[in-house]
């Protein structure tokens, strides 16, 4: 809450009188300035103006208050779960803001579900929300205070799995519309797609194969890796890392519906971007629109199919639910001159390497493969020996040879 004193200064002159009134600076409260025939007494926070004649012209009593100006809510940062949860775990949210008279913190979960209010504590709110269904949530903060005024931001996305729930397959092609391929938006013509996503028993990643061409552009995407795999009814949505051409790091989702019906043809969707280019995207067949909406794109030949998986109405077991296996994993500094460090602890045992690449994907070194034993802090070291540019590098840690968590380094000499 701010408050502001509005300080009075008056200009008054009598032409009959040739009387003239300066204008008088007021700074601190409990005392009296005279000018001419003008008396003003003020205090902190308030002004009095008594009761004066000057020449024809007559002041009254008058009073000023303090002015009160509220400041809305700031939403500072929103904490939230990056690794996909698997159905049956509990999502985390919490926002660190800035306010002084805040009343309540909302979050609508994005599910349809009622907005619920938050615990807060000192500049901090936190929510626990358990998920019914598996899905791509965007998950949107809304925080009130005492005035009614209120800030809104949304957070994208929280990932719900089901490691039971299914596979899916598809292939054929599209129709690709001008704009998609956006270093040349004016190509268009027959996208070819092929693609299969599955968790394997007992994993927490998917596995698969995703294959894209777009023969008009040059443009030839492999799937290297998968992070995460959603299927809900008809619906399928999946995201990963591949190559271009062989070479590059490129994240890419798909999302698609098997029409179950005659009368009706499945949908796709793809998008592609640079992960070592501001995540600068290369293609996608829906440009411009949002990243959760579903694919309206028309397959123009070949099939999707979603092969739903068996339901399961208990919580998933502990064991298939808990993906997330990093308690740590920091590069520094960034950017570095020539030695950087790597700081990695896990929450289990797992088999890991660590390697570098430039944003081209070509390989630099490696630094780690081996076991990497559970709540032990690894510390490595990347020295470039003045053998390489400066320039963006990309540390790339892979875990099981299945799952890759990617962090962008900055050489500056």
């Amino acid at each position: 809450m701010k408050t502001k004193i509005f300080l009075i200064a008056f200009f008054l002159s009598q032409i009959a009188l040739s009387q003239t009134i300066y204008k008088s600076s007021i700074d601190n409260g409990g005392a009296s300035i005279n000018n001419a025939n003008i008396e003003l007494l003020y205090t902190i926070g308030e002004v009095n103006v008594q009761e004066v004649t000057v020449g024809n012209i007559s002041i009254s009593e008058g009073f000023i208050g303090p002015i009160l100006i509220n400041t809305p809510p700031i939403i500072d940062s929103i904490i939230a779960p990056v690794d996909p949860i698997a159905l049956g775990n509990i999502a985390t949210v919490s926002v660190e803001f800035t306010d002084d008279n805040l009343r309540e913190g909302l979050i609508d979960w994005g599910d349809g579900s009622d907005l619920v209010a938050g615990d807060i504590t000192d500049q901090t709110i936190t929510w626990n929300y358990t998920y019914s269904e598996p899905g791509v949530y965007a998950v949107t903060v809304k925080l009130v205070d005492k005035a009614d005024e209120f800030v809104e931001q949304t957070y994208r996305y929280i990932v719900v799995y089901d490691p039971s729930g299914g596979f899916v397959t598809g292939g054929g092609w599209i129709n690709s519309p001008p704009g998609a391929y956006t270093a040349d938006p004016l190509l268009e013509g027959k996208a070819n797609f092929g693609f299969t996503a599955k968790y394997k028993k007992g994993a927490t990643v998917p596995t698969g194969n995703t294959e894209f061409q777009f023969k008009a552009g040059d443009l030839n995407f492999n799937s290297s890796l998968f992070d995460w795999l959603v299927i809900a009814g008809s619906k399928a949505k999946f995201k990963g890392e591949g190559t271009i051409n062989g070479t590059g790091f490129y994240g890419f989702m798909i999302s698609a519906i098997d029409e179950d019906s005659k009368d009706k043809t499945d949908k796709f969707r793809i998008k592609i971007w640079d992960m070592a280019n501001e995540e600068f995207m290369v293609y996608d067949n829906q440009i411009g629109e949002e990243e959760d909406s579903d694919p309206t794109t028309e397959i123009a030949g070949g099939a999707i199919v979603v092969h739903s998986g068996k339901k399961k109405k208990s919580n998933v077991d502990k064991t298939l639910a808990d993906d997330l296996v990093i308690s740590e994993f920091n590069v520094y500094p960034n950017p570095f001159s020539n030695t950087a460090f790597i700081d990695l602890q896990l929450i289990e045992s797992k088999n890991i390497t660590i390697r570098v690449y430039d944003m081209y994907g070509r390989f630099i070194g490696s630094i780690y493969d081996g076991m990497i034993e559970k709540g032990l802090k690894y510390n490595f070291e990347f020295s470039t020996n003045n053998n390489l540019s400066s320039g963006i590098y990309m540390v790339r840690f892979v875990i099981d040879n299945e799952r890759a968590f990617t962090k962008k380094i900055i050489l500056k000499k």
